[in-house]
Protein backbone atom coordinates (compact mmCIF):
# COMPACT_ATOMS: atom_id res chain seq x y z
CA UNK A 1 0.00 0.00 0.00
CA UNK A 2 1.42 3.38 -0.96
CA UNK A 3 -0.17 6.56 0.29
CA UNK A 4 0.65 10.20 -0.32
CA UNK A 5 2.76 10.69 2.80
CA UNK A 6 4.01 7.24 3.64
CA UNK A 7 5.20 4.23 1.71
CA UNK A 8 4.58 0.91 3.39
CA UNK A 9 6.44 -2.21 2.37
CA UNK A 10 5.56 -5.57 3.88
CA UNK A 11 8.46 -8.00 4.01
CA UNK A 12 7.90 -11.34 5.72
CA UNK A 13 5.15 -9.86 7.85
CA UNK A 14 7.25 -6.87 8.92
CA UNK A 15 5.71 -3.52 8.01
CA UNK A 16 8.34 -0.96 7.09
CA UNK A 17 7.02 2.58 6.88
CA UNK A 18 8.96 5.45 5.37
CA UNK A 19 8.14 8.95 4.26
CA UNK A 20 10.67 8.94 1.43
CA UNK A 21 11.33 6.98 -1.71
CA UNK A 22 14.85 6.20 -0.45
CA UNK A 23 13.57 3.14 1.35
CA UNK A 24 12.11 1.73 -1.85
CA UNK A 25 15.42 2.33 -3.63
CA UNK A 26 17.29 0.44 -0.91
CA UNK A 27 14.85 -2.46 -0.90
CA UNK A 28 14.95 -2.75 -4.67
CA UNK A 29 18.75 -2.58 -4.61
CA UNK A 30 18.89 -5.43 -2.11
CA UNK A 31 16.40 -7.41 -4.18
CA UNK A 32 18.64 -6.95 -7.23
CA UNK A 33 21.03 -9.48 -5.65
CA UNK A 34 18.31 -12.10 -5.76
CA UNK A 35 17.05 -11.76 -2.19
CA UNK A 36 13.46 -12.84 -1.82
CA UNK A 37 11.15 -11.17 0.67
CA UNK A 38 11.75 -13.85 3.32
CA UNK A 39 15.54 -13.42 3.33
CA UNK A 40 15.24 -9.65 3.03
CA UNK A 41 12.95 -9.68 6.06
CA UNK A 42 15.50 -11.76 7.99
CA UNK A 43 18.30 -9.33 7.14
CA UNK A 44 16.25 -6.30 8.14
CA UNK A 45 15.01 -7.96 11.33
CA UNK A 46 18.59 -8.77 12.28
CA UNK A 47 20.04 -5.38 11.29
CA UNK A 48 17.38 -2.68 10.85
CA UNK A 49 20.19 -0.13 10.47
CA UNK A 50 20.50 -1.31 6.86
CA UNK A 51 17.69 1.12 6.10
CA UNK A 52 19.90 4.06 7.16
CA UNK A 53 22.95 3.01 5.11
CA UNK A 54 23.75 4.91 1.95
CA UNK A 55 23.77 3.00 -1.35
CA UNK A 56 26.14 5.23 -3.32
CA UNK A 57 28.73 5.90 -0.63
CA UNK A 58 28.45 2.74 1.44
CA UNK A 59 27.13 -0.28 -0.42
CA UNK A 60 28.40 0.18 -3.97
CA UNK A 61 32.11 0.56 -3.05
CA UNK A 62 31.80 -2.37 -0.65
CA UNK A 63 30.19 -4.54 -3.31
CA UNK A 64 32.92 -3.57 -5.80
CA UNK A 65 35.48 -4.73 -3.23
CA UNK A 66 33.64 -8.03 -2.78
CA UNK A 67 33.55 -8.57 -6.57
CA UNK A 68 37.28 -7.74 -6.70
CA UNK A 69 37.91 -10.38 -4.03
CA UNK A 70 35.92 -12.96 -6.02
CA UNK A 71 32.64 -12.92 -4.11
CA UNK A 72 29.78 -13.45 -6.56
CA UNK A 73 26.07 -12.72 -6.28
CA UNK A 74 25.41 -15.92 -4.33
CA UNK A 75 28.10 -14.97 -1.82
CA UNK A 76 26.64 -11.48 -1.43
CA UNK A 77 23.23 -12.99 -0.70
CA UNK A 78 24.77 -15.24 1.95
CA UNK A 79 26.54 -12.29 3.56
CA UNK A 80 23.32 -10.26 3.58
CA UNK A 81 21.34 -13.07 5.19
CA UNK A 82 23.95 -14.39 7.65
CA UNK A 83 25.84 -11.21 8.59
CA UNK A 84 24.03 -8.10 7.30
CA UNK A 85 25.99 -5.84 9.65
CA UNK A 86 28.91 -6.01 7.19
CA UNK A 87 26.92 -3.68 4.92
CA UNK A 88 26.76 -1.06 7.68
CA UNK A 89 30.52 -0.93 8.19
CA UNK A 90 32.70 1.80 6.77
CA UNK A 91 34.80 0.54 3.88
CA UNK A 92 37.75 2.85 4.51
CA UNK A 93 37.97 2.49 8.29
CA UNK A 94 36.73 -1.04 8.99
CA UNK A 95 36.71 -3.35 6.00
CA UNK A 96 39.65 -2.39 3.76
CA UNK A 97 42.30 -2.23 6.53
CA UNK A 98 41.35 -5.75 7.61
CA UNK A 99 41.32 -7.15 4.08
CA UNK A 100 44.51 -5.50 2.83
CA UNK A 101 46.92 -6.10 5.72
Amino acid sequence: MISFYYATEYISGIAIISNSSGLMLQLNYLRSFGLDDENLGKALACKPQLIACDIEEGWKPLIKLFYYLGVDGYGLRKILVIQPSVFCLSLSTNVAPKVFL
